[in-house]
């Protein structure tokens, strides 16, 4: 009799583990994985006044998951040929472009150029002092998420999933 109980005791605490190591993996019903976008295609068009990101959209709606608006933005980087690496156009601060309801999402940058010198510049930095004949690399970067100050400081951080950069679109930069 002593062993039989000490046997059932012993197969009940299995049990009860084993039932116990499944709880960290069932999920609330509500909870929302945000999906990885896919990395974008994109063209880049420049002529004497601007140059245009051109961006096809990705199948996405926005919508709000634990009080946060999950977004599609995208994300720009540049090198020009002088340059030995790629610097990012924006972060959370300077906020993320988003998705438009279109099938594209275009991003203008205006170009000045400034007391009749040869410089090519685009406003908001991009391209700042690009001679005429360079040639300039972008790529696009897909973000999925929301923006938001998570420590009440006034520093704004991305949380959310992101593709992988596009390959580079190389223009040449012109007067």
């Amino acid at each position: 009799m002593g062993k039989t109980c000490k046997t059932f005791a012993l197969i009940l605490t299995i049990v009860f583990a084993m039932s116990c190591l499944t709880l960290p993996t069932v999920k609330p019903v509500n909870a929302q994985t945000i999906p990885t976008p896919s990395v974008p295609q994109f063209t880049v068009k420049v002529n004497s006044t601007e140059l245009q990101v051109v961006i096809k959209n990705q199948p996405f709606t926005p919508y709000v998951s634990n009080g946060q608006n999950i977004t599609l933005y995208y994300n720009v980087r540049v090198k020009r040929q002088i340059d030995q690496a790629y610097s990012v156009m924006y972060t959370p601060e300077f906020t993320y472009p988003a998705q438009s309801t279109s099938d594209y999402t275009t991003l203008t940058y205006k170009s000045i150029q400034v007391e009749n010198k040869n410089d090519f510049f685009v406003l908001g930095g991009l391209c700042e002092q690009t001679p005429p004949d360079t040639n300039v690399s972008f790529e696009v970067q897909a973000m999925i998420g929301s923006i938001n100050d998570p420590y009440g400081n006034g520093d704004l951080v991305f949380n959310g999933t992101e593709s992988g950069w596009s390959s580079p679109q190389t223009v040449t930069m012109s007067q």
